[in-house]
């Protein structure tokens, strides 16, 4: 056995350990796990290349778009230097802009940083006030809640086949001034700001295993202390992340030529709703043209997901540009377009 192989698994025990332990791992009704984290929007997936694959891509290499899934692939990335800048148009009108740089530093590893924002627009801000009518609530004004998250990383390859990853991040939420007491002497409302910032991590393994293409990996993501809004707790939205890819044109007699065809299968365990099949295709042609589809099972309303991208180069300087689409039933579909940069 090679000398990184107990090392690589010793990794994937620890990791997983503290998501199999009984503060995790509840034999409850599934339930009992929907709607029990804070800043979901760390959740939401950066990436139109891995929205389009379902978002199982753990065991995918890329470039610094792997700080969103997982960080150890960033050691295989190609480039020297990568970058990445993201939109997504989410359901109820609700954006995200993602941003992501890492650079190679030569045989020490990748580094990299992360940044991403959400765009919630503006509310209708609301009281309980029983001699409203028949409402029971009046409206006292709007407010714009916002949100983001920067990260740095760094990964490094141990060997040709296993690598590690680590991101430290601080998240913020801020849902402004919100109504907190009455003040009966000068008959007006007293708001207090509702606002919380956290330090959270993420780890990634990856292993490839010198069979074709086959690779696997795991993730861990959004390790943190539990945050307070006023009088209510709650966990960040904690995941662990098992993964497998192959490049299935490797058994067959198409292996190396100018087509693609590669198969992730991704199975999470989430803090706050069911466990989760993730299985996506993507289809590549001369590493220029890529044709993309997931899903997600079981999932209530979010349906499959299908994406293309291009690349080109210019000079030394790579250039690519991804889309994605995934059908969230009763809701809009949501739309995620990237650029990638690369020398």
């Amino acid at each position: 056995m090679r000398p990184h192989v107990p090392f690589a698994l010793a990794a994937l025990v620890l990791l997983a350990a503290p998501l199999a332990s009984p503060a995790h791992a509840q034999v409850v009704d599934d339930r009992d796990k929907l709607a029990q984290t804070a800043m979901k929007f760390l959740a939401v997936g950066a990436d139109p290349r891995s929205a389009a694959l379902g978002d199982a891509t753990t065991a995918l290499t890329g470039g610094s778009d792997a700080l969103f899934y997982n960080p150890a692939a960033l050691a295989w990335q190609r480039d020297d230097a990568d970058a990445m800048f993201s939109e997504t148009r989410w359901i109820a009108d609700i954006d995200y802009n993602h941003a992501s740089a890492s650079y190679r530093l030569g045989s020490l590893g990748v580094v990299g940083g992360s940044l991403a924002f959400a765009d919630y627009g503006e509310m209708i801000q609301t009281v309980f006030d029983p001699t409203e009518g028949g409402s029971g609530y009046r409206e006292v004004g709007t407010f714009s809640p916002s949100a983001f998250v920067a990260g740095v990383g760094f990964a490094r390859a141990f060997s040709d086949r296993f690598a590690a990853g680590g991101q430290v991040k601080y998240a913020h939420q801020d849902f402004g001034a919100a109504p907190d007491r009455y003040d009966p002497d000068s008959g007006e409302l007293q708001f207090a700001d509702i606002s919380e910032g956290v330090l959270a991590y993420d780890f990634g393994v990856f292993y490839r295993t010198g069979f074709e293409s086959l690779n696997f990996a795991l993730t861990a993501r959004n390790f943190s202390r539990e945050v307070e809004f006023v009088t209510e707790s709650a966990q960040l939205p904690l995941a662990l992340h098992i993964g497998v890819s192959m490049d299935l044109l490797d058994l067959t007699s198409l292996q190396g030529g100018a087509h693609g065809l590669v198969l992730a299968i991704d199975a999470e365990n989430s803090r706050d709703y069911p466990e989760q099949l993730k299985v996506g295709a993507e289809y590549t042609f001369a590493e220029t043209l890529a044709l993309r589809a997931g899903y997600v099972a079981p999932a209530d309303e979010q349906g499959i997901s299908l994406g293309a991208g291009v690349r080109s180069s210019l000079g030394g300087l790579g250039l690519g540009v991804d889309y994605a689409y995934t059908d969230f039933g009763v809701f809009d579909a949501v739309h995620r377009v990237a650029a990638h940069l690369s020398f």
